[in-house]
């Protein structure tokens, strides 16, 4: 009996520094796969069917927040499958490494913290749902998940109990389909936020927007204070602030800007030039008098892509100049008509798309 005691004593191995490097970054691959393969999915499936309760800010940060993913993906899913590789190499070498006490913590570990993480997003599907989401996201949301959950819980449940002495063709078909389904995923979210190229066009058009939208209500501002248009937009480009610039950010060009027509006030009024007058007017300098004729300019810019009112939209936060996120590839001109409305700031519309 002795002998077979020492055996058994002599047979116990002990993980080497590669078994826990080895292992421990199995556990961590895996776990940041799960989640940002999630992630990925989820928010593709949130621009292919959008939703109008998704205001304009949550959408800016959801894109990206999916070229992280897809960016951690890239490098890190790459790493799961090779190290998976190596571990499994090792044991078929050394049959004595099934049972590495590393080994059994990291299979019920990653069976543990993927389930985990997928209730997470069970639970975070569920309740957006609760809150209108629309159902074909939320469907689609439950079923993803619930395939990932089948592949994964199944895969490590196997290796808990695989024989390493037959050969098997699993594990060769776990890498494949989980090659497929997270290329699959990233091409597909590619497709839908637009390659390198198009989300350079459209971060520039986004620009051109921006700078757009100040020069109008520098021009408002002006002939509010002047009660005249400026000439061209030399005038004002010292009045924008710093970081805006009244040229396109790639030619280096002015953007058009004319004056149509200069407008025509009624200034019979009194002149408020002091607080104690104001009382009968709604604004100083703005109030007494009365737009009898609209002052009318026009901003040209050339796009270098089509608006995605969803996608491409800035200044969430104003929607007084929304008619410039309307835009196709080319030269897009807006007109900007200064009522009497506009003049005394009941009514911030002033733009339109020619």
């Amino acid at each position: 009996m002795e002998p077979n005691l020492n055996n058994q004593v002599s047979q116990k191995v002990i993980p080497t520094t590669k078994d826990a490097i080895v292992y421990i970054g199995i556990l961590i691959s895996l776990i940041v796969s799960v989640w940002n393969i999630i992630n990925v999915v989820f928010e593709a499936i949130n621009k292919a069917f959008p939703d109008a309760l998704n205001n304009n800010y949550n959408y800016i940060y959801s894109f990206d927040s999916l070229r992280w993913s897809i960016s951690i993906l890239i490098v890190i899913f790459p790493i799961y499958i090779i190290i998976s590789h190596v571990a499994a190499r090792d044991i078929e070498k050394d049959l004595s490494k099934k049972d590495l006490g590393i080994r059994k913590f990291t299979l019920f570990g990653a069976l543990f913290i993927s389930g985990i993480s997928i209730i997470g997003s069970l639970i975070t599907t569920i309740y957006f749902f609760l809150g209108g989401e629309t159902s074909p996201r939320f469907f689609l949301k439950v079923l993803f998940v619930i395939l990932v959950s089948i592949i994964i819980s199944s895969y490590y449940y196997y290796l808990t109990k695989r024989d390493y002495t037959q050969k098997s063709f699993i594990p060769n078909m776990f890498a494949i389909v989980s090659v497929v389904l997270v290329l699959g995923s990233v091409i597909w979210s590619i497709s839908i936020i637009g390659t390198p190229s198009d989300v350079r066009k459209q971060k520039l058009d986004t620009q051109r927007v921006t700078t757009l939208t100040a020069i109008s209500n520098q021009v408002l501002t002006e002939y509010k204070n002047n009660r005249e248009l400026p000439k061209s937009l030399s005038d004002i480009k010292i009045k924008l602030g710093y970081g805006t610039s009244v040229v396109d950010p790639v030619t280096n060009e002015e953007y058009e800007y004319k004056v149509i027509d200069n407008g025509l006030y009624d200034n019979s009024a009194t002149f408020v030039t002091n607080v104690t007058n104001v009382a009968n007017c709604n604004y100083l300098l703005s109030g007494c008098e009365v737009i009898q004729k609209p002052a009318i300019f026009k901003l040209c810019a050339n796009f270098e892509s089509k608006s995605d009112t969803m996608k491409n939209v800035n200044n969430y936060y104003d929607n007084r100049n929304s008619q410039m996120n309307d835009h196709v590839v080319g030269r897009n001109c807006y007109i900007g008509t200064i009522t009497d409305k506009v003049f005394k700031g009941t009514e911030y519309n002033f733009m339109t798309k020619e």
